[in-house]
Parts: structure tokens; sequence; C-alpha cells
């Protein structure tokens, strides 16, 4: 299995509590209909599983593409939302979309991803990003390998 492996530019304090985090054992599962970057790196689109195997790290897997991804983040507040969600920032007429922002449904925490050099020189270069939304459903099976 081709397996890319990422790792993004966020610090995470040693002191973060387990709060917040997807419950361990259980996925977040998100349909994402368009290719996206996670950090410098391009994530083709596709249904994606998301798990938090850390407080200070998530991992995100295609299966269909064979592409997975494990992401250093940082925990927010954020008011509990009734659903899951993947947030992205796009930008320009090209559309190109960066995953900044992880939620599961009841937590109150958002986990963070970093900004990437991409998506940095993108801020630079375009307007305003557009921020789209993709909800993410709870599945609590482990799927097969």
């Amino acid at each position: 299995m081709k397996t890319t492996i990422l790792t993004l530019a966020a610090a995470a304090a040693s002191a973060m509590s387990a709060h917040g985090q997807i419950p361990m054992g259980t996925k977040l599962i998100a349909n994402v209909p368009f290719t996206f970057h996670q950090g410098d790196n391009v994530m083709p689109a596709g249904r994606y599983e998301v798990a938090s195997s850390h407080t200070s790290a998530v991992t995100l897997n295609n299966r269909t593409a064979k592409v997975s991804a494990i992401a250093v983040v940082t925990r927010r507040p954020s008011q509990p939302s009734v659903k899951g969600y993947l947030s992205f920032r796009c930008y320009g007429e090209s559309n190109t979309c960066f995953l900044r922002e992880i939620a599961a449904p009841d937590v109150g925490t958002a986990i963070r991803l970093g900004e990437g050099k991409a998506e940095r020189e993108h801020a630079r270069t375009a307007a305003t990003p557009r921020i789209a939304v993709i909800e993410a459903n709870v599945s609590a099976s482990r799927t097969a390998e």
C-alpha cells in the first residue's frame, strides 16, 4: 500500500489534556468532494477516516486512494457542534483548498491544523479565502484493513 505520511508544522504543548480529542476507537468519516492540501501535500478527493491517535496528532486515511496522513495539531475551545466537520480554506479562482480544522460532535474543542508553506503563499497572493465545511459523521466501528 502506497502511503504518504505527512507532518505539519504546529507545536503542541505537552500539558494538553485529552479533552476534545476524537474518542479512541471512534472515527469521523467525511466525503471530501475536492482535492485539498494538508500542509504542503496534495490529498485526492474521496472518503476520509479521521481519528485522533494522540492528544497532539490526528490521522487521515483514504483507503481507496491508498493515502494516509498524520498531522500534528493544536486544540482550541469552541462551541459544541451538533455534527462533526472538516473545515477548509479555499483560495483564488483555482479554488485551492487547505484543511484547517476538524471537530467531532458535542466535544467543545476544535482541532486546528498548521498552515504550511503552500497555504502561506496562497494567502499572500490571493483575496480573502472562502471557507468550505464538509460534514463528518461518527463511526464507532473500526474498518478492517
